[in-house]
């Protein structure tokens, strides 16, 4: 059984989203998948994706800010603000 949409996608989860495009994918491997429901979901899984990159891209650079400052700590140097 496929999983529901995320009401949101700006505010879906990132396990959310994954599951989402997991679902998309199960559904797509099926043989009695139409052609244009097809397509549709390969739209809807690009995006998701795209959302997915996007969301741990900001991570990443999360991680990075925050490695930064425990450097600045421990050279000594006061925290930025």
């Amino acid at each position: 059984m496929a999983s529901p949409k995320p009401e949101s996608i700006e505010n879906a989860t990132h396990e959310a989203i994954i599951e989402r495009v997991e679902s998309i994918v199960n559904i797509m491997e099926q043989r009695d998948t139409k052609l244009e429901d097809s397509i549709t979901f390969f739209e809807e899984g690009i995006g998701l994706l795209k959302t997915a990159q996007d969301n741990l891209a900001k991570a990443e650079q999360r991680v990075v800010t925050l490695c930064r400052v425990e450097e600045s700590d421990e050279d000594g140097d006061e925290m930025p603000s």
